[in-house]
């Protein structure tokens, strides 16, 4: 055989196997790249806020009680609260529960589960309480926003009281009272939201839900704090890939206790439940433990 064939069809397969590499990679790095898109989304309509009432830091990298990492995409140190945003750019219609630990992402071909973006951020509000420990409870307010979705349909079962198996029990969201009833084909299902404070909202809510809220600090009260969260900042490069790795661990343990029936907030016997809806699985535990998600993890 000609040399120059033999050449040609070895340059051939590696430019086809490089292509295909190159293929899977941007696929792969697809939601990372929506993620970073919707991010860069909120900081523009933070970046609008007037800057004598909201100090805005994005992106940013603290250290937790357990000497990991935590990492927030978007923190308010303002006259008016501190605000910890979770941003999520998930399209479709999301559907959830305050307990439950997974959300679903409705899309008009398939539905996908996603970690319940309250509970994430609980551990950062966690982490910024530490640092900012000086101040009551009700200064840290939770955001999750969603720039992409069409509609929010979340579940609100009770007012949530404390949990006495998560660290984060002094956190007190409160919800609507339960009005959502099973849906049935004779009457239209009620969407029911979070309440007035909108914990969780679409992203051309965000500004008027930062802004409506009563101003509770001065101008150099919120100087003090943004300066007391900028000292502890970390911007090594090397803190952010730990913060990954840890992040992925843990999400992989919580998956392999799921798998094996066992709830990861205390640690009780997982359960299969049935309603009219279908089945998920709870903790024997409650009510006192809530935790829930759906039988396939």
């Amino acid at each position: 055989m000609n040399f120059s064939l033999i050449a040609g069809i070895v340059l051939g397969a590696v430019i086809m196997a490089v292509i295909i590499a190159l293929r899977i990679k941007w696929v792969k790095g697809k939601p990372s790249r929506k993620g970073k898109a919707g991010e860069r989304q909120v900081a523009k309509i933070l970046s609008s806020l007037k800057h004598k009432d909201f100090i805005v830091f994005n992106d940013l990298i603290l250290p937790s009680s357990n000497g990991h990492t935590s990492q927030i995409d978007h923190l308010v140190i303002s006259t008016r609260g501190i605000f910890i945003i979770e941003t999520k750019s998930h399209a479709g219609v999301i559907a959830g529960s305050e307990n439950g630990q997974q959300w679903m992402q409705q899309l008009p071909s398939l539905s996908r589960p996603f970690y319940n973006p309250l509970l994430q951020n609980a551990a950062h509000i966690r982490t910024v309480r530490r640092l900012l420990s000086d101040l009551e409870p009700d200064s840290f307010i939770s955001l999750v926003v969603f720039t992409d979705a069409q509609k929010l349909n979340i579940k609100a079962d009770k007012i949530i009281q404390e949990r006495r198996f998560l660290p984060d029990r002094h956190i007190n969201r409160t919800l609507l009272p339960a009005e959502m009833k099973p849906r049935r084909w004779w009457s239209p299902s009620k969407e029911v939201r979070l309440d007035k404070c909108k914990n969780v909202l679409l992203i051309h809510d965000l500004a008027d839900a930062l802004k409506s809220r009563k101003k509770i600090f001065s101008k150099d009260e919120m100087l003090k704090m943004a300066e007391e969260i900028g000292n502890s900042l970390s911007y090594d490069s090397k803190a952010k890939k730990d913060h990954t790795k840890y992040a992925k661990e843990t999400a992989k343990s919580i998956s392999r206790e799921i798998r094996q029936g066992i709830c990861p907030r205390c640690q009780g016997r997982l359960i299969v439940r049935k309603t009219e809806n279908g089945e998920f699985l709870g903790c024997e535990n409650f009510p006192r433990c809530k935790f829930s998600c759906s039988t396939v993890i």
